[in-house]
This record gives C-alpha cells, sequence and structure tokens, in this order.
C-alpha cells in the first residue's frame, strides 16, 4: 500500500532529480492527487499522472495514514531459527532466534521461506519454523532515503562508480577491433556480456583485458522463449556460464539473472503473470546457480522502467513490489536509465527509488543510453557517467556494440570518443 496526497501550490515543478536544477519533468496543478513512493530529505518521490519524479515536500498535504496489517509470528523450534540475509540455506546468517521468540512477518511463504523483521533487522527464515500467532498495524508512510550526500554506496563493493563501463553486447559474440580501439580510447574499465552462446567466454575476456578491461557483469541469457519452468532456462545457462567462470580464473563472478522480465518478450505474460509469479521462477534459478557457482555475485534483474503498457510492459513500481522477496534473495540489483535528447540532459536517475527497492544491496545500472532512435553521442555519454558517478552506482552504457534496433546506440557507428 502506498501513501498519497495533494498539491497544495500553484504550478510546482516536477523535478528529474531532488535538486532545484534538475531537469523538469512536468508543471503539476494545485490539487493535483499523488502518491508517494519515498522521501529524500526535504524532497517526496511521487508517481502523478502517469510520471515520477521529485517533488519538494513543503508543496504536498498528505492524506491520513492507513493502517497497513502485518502477522506476528513466533519461533516453534527448540534447536533455534537461523534468520539469514537472503532465501537459501546458502546465504549468511544474522542471527540465531532462540525457541517462541517473536518476529514479524513480512509476506507470504516463497519456496518454503519467510521474509521477516527481528527488532530492527530483515531477513529470511524457513516457514516450516514459525506459527503465526496475531497481528500488528503500522502507518503506511514514504519509505526514508537520506540525501543522496549521506546514502551508502554499497555497489562500490563489487564494481567501482568511477569506473566506466559498456554494455557489449545484445547477444553472444567476439569484440571486432574498432570496438575494442573504442575501449581503450574511453577507458573503459568493466563490461556487461549478454552471455547467449557457448564457446565465446575465453577469446571475449582476452580481448577485453588486452584492451585494459578488469571487472565483468554476465548476463545469464538464452535465445529460446522463455519458459514457465524455471529448469529450462538452468539448463540452458548453466553451461556457458561455467565457461565464464573459468574464463575469469579468481576474479569475481557477477551474474545477473535473466533481464527486463516486465516485458512480454522477456516472459511477462507467457511464463509469468506479473511480479509474484516472476519470484517463484526468480527464486529456482537463483537456488540452482547458488549450489553451481557458491562464490558468484547473483543479481536481480533490471526492469523495464515506466507505467504499464497494454500488452507490451507490466507496471515497473507495480512489478516491483510483488517481488521484492526476490531481491532480498538476490545479492545485488541491476537497474536501467535511458535518455531521449540527444545530449542526454533529460537522462532519470531515480535514486531514491532504486535505494528503496535495493534494501541497502549494492545496485548496478547494466543499461544506460538513448532511447529508440536517439543517436548515441559522446556529450550524452559523459553525462551519464558523471551522473552515476555522482550517486555511486556503477554504469554500463548501452551498448558498444547494436543490432537491428538498438544501432542509433552503437559506438562504433556513431564515433563515440569521450
Amino acid at each position: 500500500m502506498t501513501a498519497s496526497g495533494t498539491v497544495t501550490l500553484s504550478a510546482p515543478k516536477l523535478r528529474a532529480e531532488p535538486s532545484v536544477n534538475a531537469p523538469i519533468l512536468a508543471t503539476l496543478a494545485e490539487g493535483t492527487p499523488l502518491s508517494l513512493l519515498a522521501q529524500a530529505g526535504d524532497w517526496l518521490y511521487v508517481r502523478v499522472e502517469g510520471r515520477e519524479g521529485y517533488l519538494f515536500a513543503d508543496y504536498v498535504q498528505r492524506a491520513p495514514a492507513q493502517a497497513v496489517v502485518r502477522r506476528i509470528g513466533r519461533v516453534n523450534t527448540s534447536d533455534g531459527l537461523n534468520l539469514r540475509r537472503g532465501a537459501s540455506t546458502t546465504q549468511p546468517i544474522l542471527r540465531v532466534l532462540s525457541f517462541e521468540s517473536e518476529l514479524e512477518v513480512l509476506g507470504e511463504p516463497i519456496n518454503g521461506w519467510l521474509r521477516v523483521r527481528v527488532g530492527e533487522i530483515e531477513g529470511f527464515v524457513a516457514a516450516q519454523y514459525v506459527s503465526i500467532v496475531g497481528e500488528v498495524r503500522h502507518e503506511d508512510t514514504p519509505i526514508y532515503i537520506p540525501p543522496l550526500e549521506e546514502s551508502s554506496t554499497a555497489s562500490q563493493n563489487l564494481i567501482l562508480p568511477t569506473i566506466r563501463g559498456v554494455h557489449a553486447s545484445a547477444g553472444g559474440w567476439a569484440p571486432r577491433d574498432a570496438e575494442l580501439a573504442l575501449v581503450r580510447a574511453n577507458n573503459i574499465g568493466a563490461v556487461m556480456i549478454a552471455a547467449y552462446e557457448p564457446g565465446q567466454a575465453r577469446q571475449a575476456l582476452t580481448l577485453f583485458r588486452g584492451v585494459g578491461v578488469q571487472h565483468f557483469v554476465i548476463r545469464a541469457a538464452t535465445h529460446q522463449p522463455i519458459s514457465a519452468d524455471p529448469n529450462a532456462f538452468i539448463s540452458a545457462t548453466l553451461l556457458i556460464l561455467r565457461e565464464y567462470q573459468e574464463a575469469l580464473g579468481g576474479a569475481p563472478f557477477i551474474v545477473q539473472i535473466h533481464n527486463e522480465p516486465n516485458i512480454r518478450q522477456e516472459g511477462w505474460q507467457s511464463a509469468w503473470a506479473d511480479g509474484q509469479g516472476f519470484t517463484a521462477w526468480f527464486m529456482r534459478v537463483l537456488s540452482a546457480y547458488r549450489q553451481a557457482f557458491p562464490a558468484a555475485k547473483l543479481g536481480y534483474p533490471a526492469l523495464s522502467p515506466g507505467v504499464g503498457l497494454a500488452g507490451l510492459r507490466f507496471d515497473e513500481a507495480t512489478f516491483m513490489a510483488q517481488s521484492l522477496e526476490a531481491v532480498q534473495a538476490a545479492d545485488w540489483l541491476a537497474v536501467h536509465a535511458y535518455w531521449q535528447q540527444p545530449d542526454g540532459s533529460d537522462l532519470i536517475t531515480p535514486v531514491a527509488r532504486w535505494r528503496a527497492w535495493a534494501q541497502g544491496k549494492p545496485i548496478i545500472a547494466t543499461e544506460v543510453g538513448p532511447s529508440d532512435r536517439t543517436p548515441v553521442t559522446a556529450l550524452a555519454v559523459q553525462r551519464a557517467y558523471a551522473r552515476f558517478a555522482s550517486i555511486g552506482i556503477p554504469a554500463m552504457a548501452w551498448l558498444l556494440h547494436g543490432a537491428g534496433a538498438w544501432r542509433n546506440a552503437d559506438w562504433t557507428l556513431n564515433n563515440v570518443r569521450i
């Protein structure tokens, strides 16, 4: 349930970032209703008239808070119950709960796990060892997000946000000389590879390392239509991922599981109906990957940003709200961000929202670039890198090598040199 409010001032500006210098997304009328998604210092992150952006908090009258009912559980095993960081026995133990300890249950069981809160700590426990004994009511208020200058840059634990990255391919392939030259010329230090085909890992990584790339994010992907049976995806991707793990040697193995599951061509409507359905699918894949790659950093995939589009996209915010258990079980969160103006001045980076979703986990922007038909420019890419570095999130510019509908973003065709 999301808090709501109304605009109390005539013609306030909805902005792309929590700053009076940020681009203006819309001018609002007094009395306009809006949803309050998060808070960033003196700013509110809101949804209004199909848009999302930042509005100065003094311009909003909040509606009376509504009570949210949560269930109270009690540990029913005398052996103690492990509270874990994620929904897996391989996840770190945050605390051992004693017999008859009380906890707050934050959702329905998924694959035998419950997301719970104990004091100020949230984590996962095995559902069979919890008995529901009552309910508690919470007031519905926006999630508080610290001001940007105070926010944690947890994503530095994976890749430094000042390192320039590229999304290397819309399909598996070994980079060409022209692409490698641009990687070297633009001082690229990280590459995201969509790993569709086997037999390419060692060659691709060797070539990229030869021009200075040190960090890699591998996206588990398949050319086959996404099936409701997660075992099909697991079978199609495990061998390829093993090849990349071996080629990386002792380097960190960072994997994004699938991509944009809230759009039709990536499984929505055919493999799952909503975020809850995707969560069940994701948790099965995550469990298999944890067994195969115990040291890997496994990421929840970025969603296609924006509101719902009939037959094309499930609303991003709703999908995410339905699958927060999956984010909690993952090691990091992927996000996507795009611009439409050739100079990149309208790039939107909803930091407060991303951090609310990530719940303290690292964030990596695995696709950043121009939207369809907007030619990529060096100025826009440079602005994007600077913006993401300032908010502490590493960015993979979309994309180095394009095909078909994404040729507008191809660095080699547009001679992108920063």
